[in-house]
């Protein structure tokens, strides 16, 4: 019965941190998805402005006429 009670006991223990290990992992996966939802935000962001001052300037660049016959 000792062994058998030492064996559950073992069991048990390494259940709890197991269940730790992965409480730790979620917290630190959620963590990660935020900062990469936000780095993602700041790149799309920032990917958008560049493309609008992209296009700004090809506005208001003077036209260059062909030549004429």
């Amino acid at each position: 019965a000792e062994v058998f009670k030492a064996d559950f006991l073992a069991e048990r223990q390494a259940r709890e941190e197991l269940h730790e290990q992965k409480e730790l992992l979620q917290k630190r996966f959620g963590t990660l998805q935020m900062e990469y939802n936000k780095l993602r935000t700041e790149h799309e962001e920032s990917t958008r402005n560049h493309i609008e001052e992209l296009q700004r300037r090809h506005n208001d660049s003077p036209r260059l006429l062909p030549p004429g016959p």
